[in-house]
């Protein structure tokens, strides 16, 4: 379950930002918010052992500000992303120290607002979704892998067989048929470029002609977009970059 906390010492503010929240996410999708009126008490919260997926937080406030709230955190959790709220532009550099996911002016825009937290939650499933395959082992015997589905770049199906290729460079054989995993993987972003092609949207870099290129890190792999799907895909693509993308 993915953990929210929003701080920020006008109770009117955080309830604007909680509703913002609840028009982001599927009624379906789980989560735990909670509102802290004060940096002090998000730091006790800390301290107390609670951590959180998502930080939403006001920069000025009394006492403690937000932004030196971030950096107490950022020493007991650096994985933890930041939204940073201000009418005070002077702030803007600060946020580079404690790897701000964003920083939005007040009054705050509710479109590029829901885009950040729909690119959260795309984030946190991709990271926590898992799918078990049975792939095809040295020995030539099946066996099942349990593999990240925020780990898959591509799947290429050949000759009644499935090559699944990770961002680390490891490939699995799998007699499932590509349709198969296509209706499995479709709701973690995953689109069909092709007849023989299914690719994980977030490793989608440019789409040239009638090729798609995918990168990560260092790794790159060009692939055929066939002419049917092109459209459909180019539209796929724009959606995801922008947030608007709906599997």
């Amino acid at each position: 379950m993915i953990k929210i906390a929003i701080c920020d010492d006008i109770r009117e503010q955080c309830d604007e930002i909680k509703t913002i929240w609840e028009q982001s996410v599927d009624c379906n999708f789980a989560y735990e918010l909670q509102i802290f009126l004060s940096a002090e008490d998000l730091l006790q919260s800390y301290a107390q052992g609670m951590r959180y997926d998502l930080l939403v937080l006001d920069i000025k406030m009394n006492d403690i500000n937000g932004m030196e709230a971030a950096k107490q955190i950022r020493q007991m959790d650096c994985d933890v992303k930041i939204i940073f709220l201000t009418a005070y532009d002077q702030y803007m550099r600060d946020a580079f120290d404690v790897s701000a996911m964003h920083y939005l002016d007040k009054p705050v825009d509710a479109v590029k607002l829901k885009t950040l937290f729909r690119q959260v939650i795309r984030a946190y499933q991709d990271a926590h979704y898992a799918v078990h395959i049975p792939v095809i082992n040295a020995d030539g015997m099946e066996e099942t892998v349990k593999l990240f589905t925020s780990e898959i770049m591509y799947c290429e199906s050949y000759n009644r067989k499935v090559t699944v290729r990770l961002t680390s460079g490891e490939v699995y054989i799998t007699r499932l048929k590509l349709g198969q995993l296509e209706q499995e993987l479709r709701s973690r972003n995953f689109v069909r470029i092709h007849m023989s092609f299914l690719v994980n949207i977030k490793y989608m870099r440019r789409i040239n002609r009638q090729q798609v290129v995918l990168k990560y890190q260092e790794r790159e792999y060009t692939l055929p977009v066939s002419r049917k799907q092109k459209d459909f895909v180019e539209q796929v693509f724009l959606d995801y970059r922008t947030g608007d993308y709906k599997p």
